[in-house]
């Protein structure tokens, strides 16, 4: 998938099963709600930010998978290849 970095943080643009569309922003390991969240663009400058722990029924199995081995590839600590984005 498209990963991109942005300062330490790590994204990509995510469609849900319910065809909203936004960015997954990963900025921590596993374990923590704000570490991983989807950003919603609302009306004007306003964004819904939602932990992708309570959107876990909207994503799909691929971009579900993708999301927590990147962000264990990227922040984690076990003993997996680690990912480079640049």
């Amino acid at each position: 998938m498209n990963w991109k970095r942005q300062g330490s943080a790590v994204l990509r643009m995510v469609q849900l099963k319910d065809g909203r569309k936004g960015v997954v922003v990963l900025i921590g390991k596993y374990g923590k709600e704000q570490h991983a969240v989807v950003v919603f663009q609302k009306e004007g400058t306003e964004r819904e930010i939602v932990p992708v722990e309570k959107l876990l029924d909207f994503f799909t199995p691929e971009d579900l998978i993708d999301i927590l081995c990147v962000q264990e590839r990227v922040f984690g600590e076990r003993h997996i290849i680690p990912l480079e984005i640049k």
